[in-house]
């Protein structure tokens, strides 16, 4: 688990280490708030706990529990691009649909624990980064 947990209180928290729902999360953030998105992950999570649910989702099923984000259409659409290709294996998170700056520097700090030599520019994973390169990182890494 995430020794320093709740910095920031990522909406990834909860479902870390699953990197399918973490980077799910961190799509579903791009341009809502994090207090939004947190209202439709038990049912999303409970429908399609894992990318090969996902990937044979109906996107208008998808769209319904997706609604209130906005935009529902294009991110069902989305998702069940994400999750075809995440289920098919990946190199690099960045060849997945979808993914950005945001979930792939989630993925570089949590998952690759590589901190690199630069800040990421999102503020909540500054934190995490700050802390990690003060040394607070977890004995045996984050998983």
């Amino acid at each position: 688990m995430i020794a320093v947990r709740s910095l920031r209180d990522l909406v990834q928290e909860m479902y870390y280490p699953d990197g399918f729902k973490c980077l799910v999360c961190c799509l579903l953030l791009n341009k809502c708030r994090g207090e939004t998105v947190r209202t439709v992950l038990d049912p999303l999570f409970g429908r399609f706990p894992d990318a090969p649910s996902m990937a044979l989702a109906d996107a208008g099923e998808l769209a319904t529990i997706l609604k209130p984000l906005g935009l529902q259409n294009q991110r069902a659409k989305r998702l069940v691009e994400f999750s075809k290709a995440f289920a098919a294996g990946f190199q690099d998170v960045n060849e997945l649909p979808g993914v950005g700056e945001y979930a792939a520097d989630f993925w570089r700090i949590f998952f690759l624990e590589d901190l690199g030599d630069e800040p990421p520019n999102d503020h909540a994973l500054v934190d995490y980064w700050v802390a990690a390169k003060a040394g607070m990182w977890p004995e045996g890494g984050w998983r």
